[in-house]
């Protein structure tokens, strides 16, 4: 009997606005890298 798998990868790329590097202090790009994966896993 045949089988198939499927994967589904997403590649996710935003900018601030502005450009501003707000992500350069180490407590905000933490606590964005918890939220969004806390969003990804209650997505699916």
């Amino acid at each position: 009997m045949p089988q198939s798998f499927l994967s589904t990868h997403v590649h996710l790329v935003f900018s601030t606005k502005n450009r501003d590097p707000f992500l350069r202090n180490q407590d905000i790009r933490l606590e964005m890298h918890a939220y969004l994966g806390g969003v990804s896993k209650r997505l699916g």
